[in-house]
């Protein structure tokens, strides 16, 4: 019965035979965006869940930005949001895992012996971003593009012919990175 409904409705609105006030009404009501998402070309709740993230790991990450004084609370905290949206448990389908979403060769290399320990994890994360940071000069772009897809990888060649040509997924995450370094940088004022 419910199917025949939904195909009712469907026939109903293609053919004009309810107003779009109607058909608008039906829909899930869209979510105000908050001015600094707007401004800064984030994601709908980024905002609220980046005063989340900042609130309970700011001062885990000002601990270990004092081991690694070249990568900025900020920057740290940008990566934890973008990687695991501040959940120490996270993994995915490719391997990474915990807050900073480490993959096995890097939770090997940087020692991360526990992944599902903030600390260990941020700790192991820090490090791989301070390398990277030196890697290329300083540059946040080559750097969130590296994390994202490996320091030896493509990136690395872009960066020796300094070719910017970030497409597809990782043109996002480098944008989306760089914002929430904005973000947090805001946050911590």
């Amino acid at each position: 019965m419910r199917k025949v409904l939904n195909i009712l409705f469907v026939v109903v609105l293609a053919f004009g035979l309810v107003s779009p006030l109607v058909a608008d009404a039906q829909k899930k009501p869209v979510a105000q965006m908050t001015e600094t998402e707007t401004r800064l070309g984030l994601h709908w709740g980024d905002e609220a869940l980046g005063k989340k993230i900042y609130k309970k790991w700011s001062p885990l990450a000002t601990e270990i930005h004092d081991l690694h004084p070249s990568i900025s609370v900020s920057l740290i905290l940008a990566f934890v949001h973008a990687e695991s949206g501040g959940n120490k448990n996270a993994s995915n389908p490719s391997g990474a895992k915990g807050i900073l979403g480490l993959m096995p060769v890097a939770r090997e290399q940087y020692k991360v012996t526990v992944w599902d320990d903030a600390r260990d994890n941020m700790e192991g994360g820090v490090h791989l971003l301070a390398d990277l940071l030196v890697q290329f000069e300083g540059d946040l772009s080559y750097l969130a593009a590296a994390y994202l897809g490996g320091p030896n990888g493509q990136v690395k060649k872009q960066y020796k012919a300094r070719t910017y040509k970030w497409t597809g997924s990782t043109a996002n995450y480098v944008k989306r990175v760089l914002a929430l370094h904005t973000l947090y940088g805001e946050l911590a004022k």
